[in-house]
């Protein structure tokens, strides 16, 4: 249920600017072009949204793992979401570190922070 109520919010992200409403889910940043989430899902979930919606997500998992971590992005060019690394799940650190501003910058030239 977590990931339909994520696709619902961000696609009303993606269209509702200035926001009319307040955001109280747990996570959710501002960036420079919107707003991001990472949360973490059963690999096996994932796997049912794939064949079950056609989804592919960004990025598999280098190995099978039991939990993924999934992405969601709201800019004003639309809805991006799909399965991250740890090396982009780094932007949703909340200290302040080299590791979290490399992933800020990485995600930032493909326009989703």
């Amino acid at each position: 249920m977590t990931h339909e109520l994520m696709l619902a919010l961000f696609t009303a992200l993606t269209c509702e600017q200035p926001l009319s409403f307040v955001i109280e889910a747990e996570g959710i940043v501002r960036t420079d072009r919107g707003h991001a989430v990472v949360r973490t899902y059963a690999a096996a979930s994932v796997a049912a949204w794939a064949t079950t919606s056609g989804e592919r997500p960004g990025a598999e998992p280098a190995e099978p793992a039991e939990a993924v971590e999934y992405a969601y992005f709201a800019t004003s060019a639309g809805l991006a979401h799909g399965v991250v690394s740890g090396r982009v799940a780094a932007a949703f650190e909340a200290e302040a570190t080299d590791r979290r501003e490399t992933a800020r910058r990485a995600l930032a030239r493909r326009g989703l922070w």
